[in-house]
């Protein structure tokens, strides 16, 4: 398969869900940065290009030297291994995978979004408040999802059973906007994080 300008911009459309982290914190205050997760990147290119991408990685000092070929074009770029309770050789494999995906345009948009300080709960280490996406970056249609796709996708991402994931989330009425499976997550960090 050969990388073509129409699969470059399936590769950089946004993506449903983005997840936040805090940046710079001033007292109750954090400045709220946009990521998406390493298996965001890897869902995008089995969704666009299906297995024609490899990733490989060395480990480059304290960081890791990550190598990413997708369409038989290739992009390196380093991961860092964080900071605190995160700095780990996963977590600078996952960031070198996310900072090649970044050269072949996945979730590049991320970095033009304007700068957000949010409420910042410091004993908690977490953001309070949901920040806004931008409008230019919310995707074009928002696909509903079932109740049941929910409950099992996440039951396997935060490793938990779907009746805990049910018993977390609560009986609502649920429509599967996209919204809602924001609350329905940050109800399951919360859990998982306590």
């Amino acid at each position: 398969m050969e990388l073509t300008r129409e699969i470059l911009e399936e590769l950089k459309k946004p993506f449903q869900e983005i997840q936040w982290r805090a940046g710079p914190k001033s007292q109750n205050r954090a400045m709220a940065l946009a990521y998406i997760e390493a298996r965001d990147v890897m869902d995008r290119l089995d969704e666009v290009i299906g297995g024609d991408w490899e990733f490989r990685w060395e480990v480059c000092r304290e960081d890791v030297k990550g190598t990413l070929t997708v369409c038989g074009v290739t992009r390196e770029d380093v991961g860092d291994a964080g900071e605190g309770d995160f700095k780990s050789l996963k977590s600078a494999v996952s960031d070198a995978l996310k900072r090649c995906a970044v050269h072949f345009g996945v979730g590049r948009y991320l970095y033009r979004f304007p700068a957000q300080w949010v409420g910042y709960d410091p004993e908690k280490k977490r953001l309070t408040e949901t920040p806004q996406v931008p409008e230019w970056a919310v995707p074009k249609h928002d696909p509903k999802t079932s109740l049941d796709e929910f409950v099992e996708k996440a039951a396997g991402y935060y490793k938990m059973t779907e009746d805990q994931v049910k018993a977390i989330i609560g009986d609502v009425e649920w429509t599967g906007s996209q919204e809602q499976r924001k609350e329905a997550h940050d109800k399951l960090k919360e859990h998982n994080v306590s």
